[in-house]
């Protein structure tokens, strides 16, 4: 059921009440300054629960069509949780699992390129392979978790560009990754320019949290 807590006269209340009547004034500031209607962003910080603007913000986005239906709780009577879809709370319609896709970590998201020096590719061969690299990684990814990707480009879409000396450095990097359940996409060039055809030149790991990201590739140095 719901989630209750004491209320002053020894009762009881809605926590998504106390939420509600208590939204992160910041977090819908910031998110009206993107452009946000006030309610919806008031409804996007009860509902999420998100410790950042741009948390909430990936909720809206993915939601817009759903927001203008929902009704926010409130300890003065009222609408109650109930009104709200229980695909927007979580499956008990109140205590969001961790599983739960609006149950946010806060941790950045980032996109890594390992690139390998040993190939002794130009400024703009590099560049290009990086090119390649994000688009493949961005597409396989969309497809799988289109929220994943929609939240790291509301973050900022960061990308690291990281040094790898050989293919074999690459490929051991990218299994710790695949083992971490980080997705990777890794670049074989055609072989018109500089490098062998099927040469793999670059291997993009994620978007992913950073702290998982960094366990894996945190000892590289940048290109």
């Amino acid at each position: 059921g719901v989630p209750v807590a004491p209320d002053d006269e020894g009762g009881s209340r809605s926590v998504w009440g106390i939420m509600a009547s208590q939204p992160e004034a910041q977090i819908v500031e910031t998110l009206v300054s993107m452009g946000f209607p006030e309610d919806h962003a008031r409804k996007a910080a009860l509902i999420t629960g998100a410790s950042t603007a741009d948390q909430a913000a990936v909720w809206l986005i993915d939601h817009g069509d759903e927001i203008d239906s929902i009704a926010i709780p409130s300890q003065q009577g009222g609408e109650s949780v109930s009104s709200i879809p229980p695909s927007l709370l979580g499956g008990d319609g109140g205590q969001r699992p961790a599983s739960d896709p609006f149950v946010f970590v806060n941790d950045d998201l980032k996109l890594v390129l390992l690139v390998r020096t040993d190939l002794g590719m130009s400024p703009g061969k590099v560049a290009a392979q990086c090119g390649h690299a994000v688009l493949g990684a961005y597409r396989e990814v969309a497809m799988r978790d289109a929220s994943l990707t929609t939240q790291w480009e509301v973050a900022g879409e960061a990308i690291i560009v990281l040094a790898v000396g050989s293919e074999e450095e690459m490929r051991s990097l990218q299994g710790k990754a695949d083992t971490a359940g980080i997705h990777t996409h890794v670049v074989s060039d055609a072989g018109r320019t500089e490098v062998a055809p099927g040469s793999s030149t670059v291997a993009a790991l994620g978007p992913a949290p950073v702290s998982q990201i960094d366990a894996v590739t945190g000892h590289l140095s940048l290109l």
